[in-house]
């Protein structure tokens, strides 16, 4: 098991460029192919940087990128489930409905 962190890719001062860059640069260093992906979402709150490196990801690796991911929310305290049925942040819904169709369903 390889684990390449892909430190900097949720950096909100990073241009498209540079996170399509980051994101070539982390394929790279897996050239037998990338397993799974791990979405880490701090504290539970999906903010813009989150949901624009999400885009990024998937603009990248392709739609189906989600059925290779695990979700992880740290620094909360709020079940995976009481998270997804937040709909306050629309853009969290969309990735959360995304994700669930394609993925193994993999969260904690």
């Amino acid at each position: 098991l390889n684990v390449i962190d892909s430190a900097g890719l949720f950096d909100t001062h990073k241009s498209q460029q540079e996170v399509h860059d980051a994101l070539a640069e982390f394929a790279a260093l897996a050239p037998e192919g990338i397993h799974a992906i791990l979405v880490v979402i701090s504290g539970g709150r999906y903010k813009s940087s989150v949901h624009d490196a999400l885009v990024a990801v998937e603009t990248f690796f392709g739609r189906h990128v989600w059925k290779h991911s695990i979700v992880v929310y740290n620094k909360t305290n709020r079940k995976p489930q009481d998270i997804w049925n937040d709909d306050s942040v629309p853009q969290h819904a969309e990735f959360i409905r995304k994700w669930r169709e394609q993925s193994a369903g993999i969260c904690t």
